[in-house]
């Protein structure tokens, strides 16, 4: 190994594995697989859950519904904050930041929170942040004082949405959201 701690100030884009980190000032102990990085964005990947093997007891069709997921390629993720915390690997904090799948430089949806948790494991994908709202393009339609969820599992959090009007009450936005799963 070359390199066992890196300081590296300025526009600095760093590559380590998979991620991408893009920061001013970027502290990395390389030996331990921790940093910090200040006014930062860090793209990851979600690496797709490894399929359970099926059991003798199951019929075909769950037996390749197990083995063949759909979607399983790997999902990036986007985190941008103040100050993101690699607290080890695959975990991610950030202070007053964004969590997106989407890769565009102002995305269409994100999480903004005041802190943000992405720790990654095999079997699970947790995403957590405090004081977070939801927005969509620059509009923030939701707010929740907590959330947690497994980004890996495939049912949506969302279940249902429709666009709609009415001409006494306007325009409105219909949706239904599974909240037991946050």
């Amino acid at each position: 190994l070359l390199l066992s701690e890196i300081y590296a100030e300025g526009n600095v884009t760093m590559h380590h594995k998979k991620d991408v980190q893009i920061a001013d000032k970027i502290f990395e102990d390389v030996m331990e697989d921790k940093g910090i990085y200040i006014n930062a964005q860090v793209k990851t990947v979600i690496e797709p859950s490894k399929p359970q093997p099926a059991t003798a007891g199951e019929g075909e069709a769950r037996k390749k519904q197990k083995q063949s997921s759909p979607g399983a390629e790997e999902m990036p993720v986007y985190i941008t904050g103040e100050e993101i915390v690699h607290a080890g690997k695959g975990q991610y904090e950030s202070k007053n930041g964004t969590m997106s799948t989407c890769g565009y430089g102002h995305p269409h949806y994100h999480f903004e929170g005041k802190k943000i948790r992405l720790i990654q494991r095999e079997d699970h994908n947790v995403f957590s942040a405090s004081h977070n709202s939801i927005y969509i393009d620059k509009y923030p339609v939701a707010y929740f004082p907590f959330i947690s969820l497994d980004i890996q599992k495939k049912e949506g959090l969302l279940k249902y949405w429709e666009l709609g009007g009415s001409s006494r009450l306007g325009s409105f936005v219909k949706t239904d959201w599974d909240v037991f799963d946050v």
